[in-house]
């Protein structure tokens, strides 16, 4: 997973070289790349509110918690990007927006 995230968080770095720093995408892109950090940085973090659980993977679900944010905060930015600039996404992508008010 971590390599993952620093993938996402190099393409996101590589993204806002090429592109204006005024442009609309730049806050999404950042944001993203931001989160990205955040996982990296604090992904062994203690979370006492969620139950020690480590599914035979050697290490408590704390972890868990820090990857569910960095999905939160990467698919409302990619919904973001894709609303933005009319961009069609993959369905297992889309997965992670955040529902569509239906109300």
């Amino acid at each position: 997973m971590n390599y993952s995230v620093g993938e996402i968080r190099k393409y996101a770095s590589d993204a806002l070289i090429t592109i204006a720093e005024d442009s609309p995408a730049a806050a999404a892109i950042k944001a993203i790349r931001t989160a990205g950090r955040k996982y990296q940085t604090y992904k062994n973090a203690s979370y006492p509110n969620v139950a020690a659980l480590d599914a035979g993977m050697g290490r408590g679900a704390g972890w868990l918690t820090g990857l569910g944010q960095f999905r939160a905060i990467v698919g409302v930015h990619v919904a973001t990007l894709a609303t933005m600039f009319d961009i069609d996404v993959e369905e297992d992508l889309a997965s992670i927006f955040p529902l569509a008010d239906l109300e």
